[in-house]
């Protein structure tokens, strides 16, 4: 991209639509189809258009399903590590309740 002019690199950047349908790597399916479309904007640079794609992603969670269905978890592994995570928020809730009592009341932040 830093090879073009800044008409051309505007104009390559113009619209960038992504479509992520069926195998992203041979061991990832993904069960939809995902069109991300960001325009660019009146005096927009590439960098900054960049920057918004990137945050487009990051919100829609195709990344985080990625990473979750790289690698199988049976089914009996998933429910052992949600109970895992159902037990430290709980002990993490049980922490903030015991704080809060020993100042008297609700903590502030």
């Amino acid at each position: 991209m830093s090879g073009l002019s800044g008409d051309a690199q505007g104009e390559a950047r113009a619209r960038i639509d992504i479509v992520l349908a069926g195998r992203v790597s041979r061991f990832d399916n993904f069960p939809r189809t995902c069109p991300l479309i960001v325009e660019r904007r009146d005096n927009e640079s590439a960098e900054r258009l960049l920057d918004r794609f990137k945050r487009v992603v990051q919100r829609s969670g195709i990344l985080r399903d990625a990473k979750r269905k790289r690698h199988f978890i049976s089914k009996s592994e998933s429910r052992r590590l949600a109970k895992a995570r159902s037990a430290r928020r709980l002990r993490k809730n049980a922490a903030k309740v015991r704080d809060a009592s020993q100042f008297g009341g609700r903590r502030h932040r």
